[in-house]
């Protein structure tokens, strides 16, 4: 048993790459149980969590793109620093993995949201060319430790914004309206 477990198992999104299976399985078989040297306050998986970050976006080729039709809702990867798009409104936890389960066991170590609103600003929305929507970026940010993480938008990374177009054309919306997002995952499998 080992008192310190390292991973990197992370994909552009935070369930990704069969992370939830694998850290759950290496936190059973290989991490000792008394705490061992990590003691109170220590980490003792590094990441301690990694997050799917979500948030709706307007797409500056959404319009070019749209014109191969329904072929265009298919998700797509940005490079992490691009600037074609432009964020709506803050960005939510779409989904949470703590790879340092709290109680030891694979219970409550895994959240998905399931609906989520978005506020859009009169600003984010001016910015963006007039109120237009596309559809939703997602990105991983990872807790290093209770301190240091990771966020990769607007940063250099091997990681990439996941794009998510929601129709083959922008939709207009309203200055400071409101987006909702309903998900629904099992990623039991």
């Amino acid at each position: 048993r080992v008192d310190f477990i390292v991973s990197e198992l992370i994909g552009n999104i935070a369930l990704g790459e069969g992370v939830v299976a694998t850290i759950r399985d290496a936190r059973q078989r290989f991490l000792a149980a008394d705490g061992g040297e990590g003691g109170p306050g220590r980490p003792r998986m590094i990441p301690t969590r990694c997050q799917t970050l979500i948030a709706p976006v307007s797409y500056a080729n959404h319009i070019l793109l749209g014109k191969r039709g329904r072929d265009a809702l298919r998700p797509f990867k940005l490079f992490s620093e691009t600037k074609d798009l432009t964020f709506l409104a803050e960005a939510q936890v779409l989904e949470n993995f703590e790879f340092q389960s709290i109680t030891g066991s694979n219970q409550g170590d895994l959240f998905e949201a399931t609906e989520l609103k978005f506020k859009v600003s009169q600003e984010a929305a001016a910015a963006a060319g007039g109120s237009f929507f596309s559809g939703f970026a997602l990105w991983p940010r990872v807790d290093v430790d209770s301190e240091a993480y990771v966020d990769i938008r607007g940063r250099a990374s091997h990681w990439s914004l996941i794009v998510v177009l929601a129709a083959p054309q922008p939709i207009a919306i309203g200055n400071g309206g409101a987006l909702v997002l309903r998900s629904d995952a099992d990623i039991s499998a």
